[in-house]
């Protein structure tokens, strides 16, 4: 009598999965054991078994080869930390809703305008983006001025709004 065709059934197969997963540093050894199985067997044979491409395989020998086993560490991603902590970015909110300045003045707020004020209260360089990007998150909006045809005739329209006004 022969064994059984199917060793592993898909069953066992994702209980093995997940318990790899739950592994704290479990992406490191199976780098590590590819390492080792591409010195014997060849990397297109390796790549095909881990279900990864050959160039991957490659990248993972020679980071190992650099920076040893913290080359084969998952990097971080994503953007980089704000440069304002959470109480300069609250000044910078209570400046922007108040319309006031640190001294108390009333201004109308630009992106140029907050830039320049940032540098100087804080210390702190930053670009537009970045202040574009913190400011909607707060809430706040671009004023755009109304959008006009480019034919429009000025004089009519204002005659327009006159007539309307006085209910002609």
């Amino acid at each position: 009598m022969g064994r059984p065709k199917e060793v592993i059934g898909h069953e066992l197969e994702i209980e093995a999965l997940i318990a790899l997963e739950s592994i704290k540093e479990s992406s490191i050894v199976i780098k590590l054991q590819a390492i080792v199985s591409c010195a014997r067997h060849p990397v297109s044979m390796v790549a095909d078994i881990l279900g990864k491409d050959r160039i991957t395989l490659w990248r993972w020998i020679t980071s190992f080869r650099k920076n040893g086993v913290e080359g084969l560490r998952d990097k971080k991603r994503g953007h980089n930390p704000s440069k304002l902590n959470d109480e300069q970015k609250a000044i910078v909110y209570s400046w922007v809703d108040k319309g006031i300045d640190a001294q108390g003045e009333t201004v109308h707020w630009t992106l140029k305008k907050l830039l320049s004020k940032i540098e100087k209260d804080f210390g702190i360089q930053l670009t537009k983006t970045p202040l574009w990007i913190m400011l909607r998150s707060m809430g706040f909006r671009m004023k755009v001025p109304r959008r006009t045809h480019i034919g429009a005739d000025k004089v009519r329209q204002e005659e327009f709004k006159k007539n309307r006004r006085n209910g002609k």
